[in-house]
């Protein structure tokens, strides 16, 4: 195996995983595809196959105890990384959990104890943290190149209306509904940029795309220095609108489109900056297996899942009117 390569294993290789992690990481050199698991034995072994994988399990279980695995991607159901990651992390696996890290807080709290105990990495896969464009965004607000932050807007809405045969159609398996799948994200995003909101309001509706589950909301945050973040998502529009803007006291960035460009209105004048668009799912696996080996922590670690499952918490737990509380909050979070 060549230098600075980590082995992973990946749980749950459909989905997600097989649209976009396996593609992006297939080949790397920093990656060596040890095992992929799915139920279906069948299956595994095409996956195994097309992506080049050295096994096929169609059990948890024994592609944890493939000793030649280092560390796992778990992307099956957010109702099963529970079980799975604390399996992981007891046979001393780095483990990478597609968000949200759990269902539940207690849940999460279990997690990122047991990786502790053990003495491995517990990443949060948040591919926008690995965004060219709003790391710069990230820097020139840590900079105060627009001042003194006052108002984040961030979109994710799209036409996407589930399979009501799917998992992520099962609040039971999925934990809600575009709230738990495209708002985890956004409200990451708001406390990386910003740092983590100290409540977190909204709004849920459902346009009948997602069945039984909301598929639109607007979410608003207010954070520790007083700006707030208004955070919309959608299954149920159209035309795809995605992309963030912040807006401080002395001018404004913007990232169209989640794209390349930054644009900037500030005291320097407006100007456009662009700058690399790399895969930021297979940068989340690759940050998780260089935090294996350099021990340091990973850009989204346990902690940063855990708050996103507490203000995921607030939201659902508040039904699908105005939620509101108070969260404990600190400093910005993520590297």
């Amino acid at each position: 195996m060549a230098a600075g390569c980590t082995t992973w294993g990946v749980i749950g290789a459909g989905g997600v995983a097989r649209r976009r992690m396996l593609p992006a990481v297939a080949g790397h050199p920093e990656v060596r595809l040890g095992a992929v698991m799915v139920r279906d034995a069948a299956r595994a072994a095409a996956l195994a196959a097309e992506f080049g994988a050295a096994a096929a399990y169609d059990s948890v279980a024994d592609l944890l105890a493939d000793p030649a695995i280092e560390a796992v991607y778990i992307a099956s159901p957010p109702a099963y990384h529970e079980a799975q990651g604390l399996a992981a992390a007891a046979a001393g696996k780095a483990v990478l959990l597609e968000k949200p890290l759990a269902l539940s807080v207690a849940a999460g709290e279990r997690l990122v104890a047991a990786c502790a105990a053990a003495g491995v990495p517990l990443a949060t896969c948040f591919p926008l943290r690995h965004h060219a464009a709003l790391q710069r965004l990230r820097a020139a607000l840590n900079a105060g190149q627009i001042g003194t932050p006052v108002l984040l807007r961030a979109q994710l809405c799209k036409w996407y209306p589930l399979d009501p045969a799917a998992w992520r159609a099962d609040p039971a398996l999925a934990g809600g509904g575009v709230v738990w799948d495209l708002g985890s994200h956004l409200l990451d995003l708001a406390s990386w940029l910003l740092g983590p909101p100290r409540g977190v309001h909204g709004w849920r509706t459902a346009h009948g795309q997602a069945g039984r589950l909301d598929d639109t909301a607007v979410l608003t945050a207010q954070h520790e220095s007083g700006a707030i973040s208004i955070l919309e998502m959608s299954f149920a529009v159209g035309a795809t609108q995605q992309g963030v803007e912040a807006s401080g006291t002395t001018g404004t960035l913007r990232c169209p489109g989640f794209g390349s460009s930054l644009v900037g209105a500030t005291a320097d004048g407006d100007w456009q900056e662009e700058l690399p668009l790399a895969d930021t799912f297979g940068a989340a696996l690759l940050d998780c297996g260089r935090a294996l080996r350099g021990q340091r922590r990973p850009a989204a670690d346990g902690g940063d899942g855990l708050r996103n499952i507490a203000l995921l918490r607030q939201v659902e737990d508040a039904g699908p009117g105005v939620a509101s509380g108070t969260l404990s909050a600190g400093g910005r979070t993520g590297s």
